[in-house]
This record gives C-alpha cells, structure tokens and sequence, in this order.
C-alpha cells in the first residue's frame, strides 16, 4: 500500500482503485473541518447533533472529530453528499466543484460489474 493509498493492493480491484482515485481527486476527506461543519451547520440552522443525527453519526463522535478537526472518509462523503445536493451552485467550494462531476461515481460500477457480489 504506497502513501495515499486506502486500501491495501491484496484486497484492491480495478473498480475499487477508480473510486479511491475519484474520491481523493474530489478531495472529499481533505475537505471537511470544524469549520466547514459549523458553516453547514449555520446553512441548515441545525445544531452539530442535530446534523450527527442526519448522516447517523453518534453525537458522541461528532465531538471527537470536531475537537481533532477533521472527519473520517464515511462521514465526510455523506457531509458532501448533503451540502452537494441542498447547496450546490450557492457555495463556490462545494464537492464537486464542477457540478458535472457526480460525488458517486455510479458510473464506475457498471462497468466494473462481476457476478462476485462479496
């Protein structure tokens, strides 16, 4: 596994390595902070919890990754998710910056289709 990686080569497909690419291209991970949190937060006039609740977060680790200030990938992909769809073409930094670019690269798993379902 080289350095930026995230999964390791043994477990890793062709698809799986295209939607790693996209991901780290869109800069998902990198993108969310405390501060992008509390901007989302003040848009949708929710409390942190009350978002936690909305992406199933436990409030208790909505704390702990605002007080490091940074997000896990699962989570960040589903705050990018909901500020894409409820905020897209109002932020000049929303993920994906170009509205042509989907945030789930569908398009990807069709092509990458097999019969192995595990």
């Amino acid at each position: 596994m080289g350095k930026g990686d995230t999964n390791p080569d043994d477990t890793s497909t062709p698809v799986s390595v295209l939607v790693d690419i996209h991901y780290a291209k869109l800069g998902v991970q990198g993108a969310w902070n405390r501060e992008r949190v509390l901007r989302l937060c003040g848009w949708l006039q929710l409390t942190r919890y009350e978002l936690a609740s909305l992406i199933m977060l436990p409030h208790k680790q909505m704390d702990k990754y605002m007080a490091k200030d940074i997000f896990p990938g699962p989570a960040a992909l589903l705050l990018s998710i909901l500020e894409n769809h409820l905020m897209s073409g109002v932020l000049q930094d929303a993920i994906p910056e170009d509205p042509d670019e989907p945030i789930i690269p569908s398009h990807l798993i069709h092509h990458g289709a097999t019969k192995e379902t595990t």
